[in-house]
């Protein structure tokens, strides 16, 4: 209904102070009381803070609304009659909230995501900000409206490198992290019930940068990088992933050339060089093929350990002064490793199967993790080839789920370790065991 002149008349009687006082500072009444003698007051129905405008989307079709900005978040007033009548429209409805400078955020009541619920032909709702558009399929926003009573506040910020800790600050590097963030009626919303929210981070690829090769990455509650399947766009100029949970964000970057992105591999080649575990064998390669060494694996724990010093070293083909003696003699020291006898070692000999099961047994019983589950190996065809004295280890990675068998029914327990498999295997048992690195 469209405003129209409206005419209040108002009446005020005057009420004298009782005793005859008029005083305004009196104990028995403050300047706020009857009589109190104070100004009257209009009380401001609007929002305080900074007036602006934004725009809300569906299709071809937009309404420009009000909004009001403080403390680093606009909150623009979105009328529920109007916006059901956009959301007649079917699609996606998006709120652009990009062209407010300043902002870290936005507040949205509850309302609007139940509207959006109501509707039946909206499957998808973006809020757009300046550091990244988040998009919430129906399942999400559906979740959103039942979980507020009054508002659900957005946040996604880059954030001050200063403020992440030294190990979390060598792992990033120079790349931008996005905190996003959603709170309902100023509780933290951290699941989504089995919604997905599209995440789109703006990001100017550098000088050389392959598109191809630029991934994300998130840093979970125990300080390590976890891969996100996402990918960078070249119409929108940034990077786009789905996630069904909020954290802090990483835009990385994997510069081997020979790891597709289409390999089973990627992932975990991904999580190894994002957190400091594997390094490539060139600036662009990383030979996942390649098989991995007794040294190169003793030397992945290690740094996954913090590098610490170790007092001797107790093998003979293990010169001084190598990349990997120091690992070597920690790993005997702590009896992760035994050798082969008579003070060999053998580091550049490839790790097998078998050998990487007893070395991460080791490694977990040194740690106080759970060594106890076993698998039946006779499940597997080629089961006696496992020395009797890796069979316990290989039981227990098999049970595990950290080592998995080759596919054709088969352990070969005697057969070489390649580098993407080592990878993959070091993603499980880090995930299994919840490890917090020490880089």
């Amino acid at each position: 209904m469209p405003p129209s002149d409206v005419t209040v008349n108002v009446e005020f009687e005057l009420v004298p102070p009782e005793n005859g006082d008029n005083n305004d500072n009196d104990d028995n009444g403050g300047s706020g009381g009857p009589g109190g003698g104070g100004p009257i007051v209009i009380p401001d129905d609007e929002t305080p803070g900074e007036k602006t405008s934004v725009q809300v989307f569906a299709g071809e079709n937009s309404i420009e609304v009000n909004a009001t900005v403080s403390d680093g978040l606009v909150r623009p007033d979105i009328d529920i009659d109007t916006l059901m009548d956009l959301l007649a429209f079917p699609g996606k409805l998006q709120v652009d909230l990009s062209s407010v400078e300043d902002i870290a955020g936005a507040v949205l009541t509850a309302d609007v995501f139940k509207a959006l619920s109501d509707s039946d032909g909206t499957e998808e709702f973006s809020v757009r900000l300046p550091d990244a558009e988040l998009t919430f399929d129906r399942t999400a926003f559906e979740f959103m409206g039942d979980v507020a009573a009054d508002e659900i506040t957005l946040r996604a910020v880059r954030v001050n490198k200063e403020n992440l800790t030294e190990e979390q600050k060598a792992l990033v590097g120079d790349r931008p992290v996005i905190d996003i963030t959603v709170e309902a009626d100023g509780k933290s919303v951290t699941g989504l019930n089995g919604g997905i929210i599209t995440v789109k981070i703006p990001y100017t690829l550098k000088p050389g940068e392959n598109p191809e090769a630029v991934v994300v990455w998130y840093l979970n509650d125990k300080g390590i990088l976890e891969p996100v399947t996402g990918q960078y766009d070249y119409n929108t100029g940034s990077v786009t992933f789905t996630v069904n949970h909020l954290s802090m964000f990483v835009i990385g970057y994997l510069p081997f050339e020979d790891v597709d992105r289409e390999s089973w591999y990627f992932d975990s080649v991904s999580f190894v060089y994002a957190n400091g575990l594997f390094f490539g064998t060139g600036s662009t390669t990383f030979s996942p093929e390649d098989t991995m060494t007794r040294a190169m694996l003793v030397t992945v724990l290690w740094r996954l350990e913090g590098k610490p010093e170790a007092k001797g070293n107790p093998f003979t083909d293990v010169p001084a002064g190598e990349w990997y003696t120091e690992a070597i003699a920690w790993a005997a020291e702590n009896k992760i490793v035994l050798g082969y006898g008579n003070g060999l070692f053998g580091p550049d000999d490839p790790v097998t199967r078998e050998q990487m099961a007893l070395i991460l047994m080791n490694y977990a019983i040194v740690k106080g993790y759970d060594s106890s589950a076993a698998a039946d190996l006779r499940s597997f065809a080629d089961w006696q080839e496992t020395g009797t004295g890796a069979r316990k280890a290989m039981g227990w990675a098999i049970a595990e789920n950290i080592i998995v068998g080759t596919g054709d029914g088969r352990l070969e327990p005697k057969g070489p370790a390649k580098r993407c498999q080592v990878a993959a295997i070091l993603q499980r048992f880090t995930s299994k065991f919840q490890v917090r690195f020490s880089l």
